[in-house]
């Protein structure tokens, strides 16, 4: 899945959902990454 404009539009167009659907879910995941990666070690 691409991060930029096109490719998240495309994304959204191909699953039939919302744009805004996909950046949440991205910035949810990045959330999480970050707080695992912050309580390792």
């Amino acid at each position: 899945m691409a991060f930029n404009g096109p490719g998240i539009r495309h994304t959204a167009r191909a699953l039939n959902i919302g744009i805004n659907i996909i950046l949440r879910a991205l910035k949810t995941r990045a959330k999480e990454s970050n707080y695992r990666n912050s309580c390792v070690g």
